[in-house]
């Protein structure tokens, strides 16, 4: 992630330039110091203090906390790759680093900035049911964490995000994990139950994360009473589908569009609204505060998911679902 943010921030030189660099692996400090001669290089981040006027961590998981807090106490703005940390108490440890020193900090989840979602926002109203699919090839760089932090979060961010206009709770969660190549979990199916507060009715949400697969897969379908929307997060497209009348006696009573979308890369957008609202002291797109919630309910299913057949053998890698 930190190559792509390079270059993507090379991309936007009349907003930004990479002023410094920190790896902690040698090889990789090498061969940024060739890609950017100008640019300080440093095994310890905290030699970037005084070197950069914004960050950007693409680190493990694991070392979020610690590197954030020592920029946002020197009043750094910052943004950090999702999940926002391990655990509660070091994201709620980085929200009060930003809060006590009016500090920017922003968390990566990068579906917020895909236009197929911005789009999908507009025709949600009082979903059904919601499914989500995630499928990745396994990748060594997330090994710290298991496949419900690595992608599913993206999903419950999503989900929190497109009911945050219902008033609506958490009523019922849990789901069943499997884990082949890493201690964690790799393949998690998962359930969860909101209950609307005004109508007491139900919405369902069936979440699929799966990084054993050999192909990439984003998907999200929302049912709704009257009408229907299938996103396709990887390339960007949206289907709407709304019944032009209810009951439905045929499928030609259901009218579907394919809405205009921008053109955009999500991850771009991302770092340009960081900028934006560092130069202009703005909002949050994804204010931390959301980036904890889906923290917490992640880590919820981590916990709540059927650990029976979580650590099967690791003869059974062949096996796993592609």
């Amino acid at each position: 992630m930190g190559s792509l943010h390079l270059k993507l921030i090379q991309e936007l030189r009349d907003k930004a330039i990479v002023a410094a660099l920190s790896d902690t692996q040698p090889k990789k400090l090498r061969q940024a110091k060739k890609q950017f001669p100008q640019a300080l290089v440093a095994s310890d981040y905290r030699q970037l203090l005084g070197a950069v006027d914004a960050l950007s961590i693409c680190t493990p998981t694991e070392t979020h906390c610690e590197i954030a807090e020592f920029f946002l106490e020197n009043r750094i703005p910052t943004l950090v790759e999702k999940p926002i940390a391990s655990n509660l108490t070091e994201a709620e440890k980085m929200l009060w680093a930003s809060q006590a020193t009016s500090t920017h900090l922003h968390i990566g989840h990068i579906e917020r900035f895909n236009p197929a979602v911005i789009k999908a926002k507009q025709f949600i109203d009082r979903p059904i049911f919601i499914e989500t699919v995630r499928f990745s090839p396994y990748e060594a760089r997330v090994r710290d964490i298991g496949v419900i932090l690595d992608l599913m979060i993206h999903d419950l961010d999503l989900v929190l995000w497109m009911l945050s206009d219902l008033d609506v709770r958490l009523e019922d969660y849990g789901g069943q994990g499997l884990s082949l190549i890493s201690p964690h979990e790799d393949l998690v199916k998962a359930r969860l139950r909101f209950v609307e507060a005004s109508s007491g009715s139900s919405i369902y949400v069936d979440l699929t994360a799966n990084r054993l697969s050999m192909e990439k897969m984003r998907k999200i379908r929302i049912f709704q009473q009257d009408s229907y929307l299938s996103l396709d997060l990887m390339n960007h497209r949206l289907q709407y589908s709304k019944a032009k009348r209810l009951p439905l006696k045929k499928l030609t009573d259901i009218k579907s569009t394919l809405p205009k979308l921008k053109t955009t890369n999500p991850l771009r957008r991302e770092l340009e609204h960081f900028l934006e609202s560092i130069r202009k002291n703005t909002g949050h797109d994804v204010h931390p505060r959301e980036a904890w919630d889906a923290l917490e309910l992640a880590l919820q299913l981590v916990h709540a998911i059927d650990r029976k057949n979580l650590y099967a053998r690791k003869e059974r890698v062949a096996a796993a679902f592609c």
